[in-house]
């Protein structure tokens, strides 16, 4: 059995599922205030969990560097690296995920909306910017564009079980998980069928990528049949089975040459 070396890369996977879930939240939560100005709870607390969620993730992908403190210099080459231009995006993404989080905590609606839709669009910018790091010559089963068809569908995701969460009656949500849904289940099968072309393709790793796609399907199932009470149920599936995915994501290319 090749050696599954993905074990290393598990703060990318906490990082990018991390940025994934603040930004799918921020758009849920700016989305449910502009059609219900009313103050909630729960929409409180999900937007104050934006910036947490951001900061989490930064912190957790510096244990990836050799160099934790010298993270900073990616910043130099913003023109020409991909790593330059995630670095760049992902930190304006916490600066408005910051603002908007606390505008959240304090329950102040003055600059809610646009602060909301300044921090989705650079949470979106920053999930793309993250996948196209992936997509470079010498990692030939990334190099595609299943790997943002599986990011954009984690954070779709995550926007339409907030919404869930959120939102009554839940319909339209249900159709964005769905969607979400579609997506990484897609991306995922895609992956899989690469697998067989690349021996040895051992047989724990069939039943892992088995167990993640039933997890991606699980969420939106729950949510479809309790409309109500199935929102936590089916978060909790849709994360486990995305961060399955993502993990799985870096054990496969190990299976495929580089070169």
């Amino acid at each position: 059995m090749t050696e599954l070396r993905q074990a290393k890369e598990w703060p990318l996977a906490i990082f990018t599922l991390a940025l994934q879930l603040a930004c799918g939240v921020a758009i849920a939560t700016t989305v449910a205030a502009a059609y219900s100005p009313a103050q909630s709870v729960l929409r409180r607390t999900l937007g104050s969990a934006v910036f947490p969620l951001v900061a989490l993730g930064l912190a957790v992908s510096l244990a990836h560097l050799g160099r934790p403190l010298s993270a900073w210099r990616a910043l130099s080459n913003i023109g020409n690296s991909r790593l330059s231009l995630e670095v760049l995006l992902t930190s304006a993404f916490a600066v408005s995920s910051l603002a908007y989080s606390f505008l959240e905590w304090t329950s102040t609606t003055a600059l809610r909306f646009p602060i909301g839709a300044i921090t989705s669009i650079l949470g979106i910018a920053a999930v793309i910017a993250s996948a196209a790091i992936y997509r470079i010559p010498t990692r030939p089963i990334w190099d595609s564009g299943w790997v943002i068809a599986s990011f954009a569908g984690s954070t779709v995701m995550v926007a339409g079980l907030a919404l869930a969460s959120l939102w009554t009656p839940t319909r339209p949500a249900i159709f964005i998980v769905l969607s979400g849904c579609a997506l990484l289940f897609l991306s995922g099968a895609r992956m899989w069928s690469r697998c067989f072309q690349f021996p040895p393709h051992p047989n724990l790793l069939h039943m892992w990528f088995a167990g993640y796609l039933l997890l991606v399907v699980l969420g939106p199932v729950l949510l479809t049949i309790m409309p109500v009470n199935g929102a936590p149920l089916a978060c909790c599936a849709a994360v486990t089975g995305i961060f399955a995915g993502r993990m799985l994501m870096f054990a496969v290319a190990e299976l495929e040459p580089r070169f």
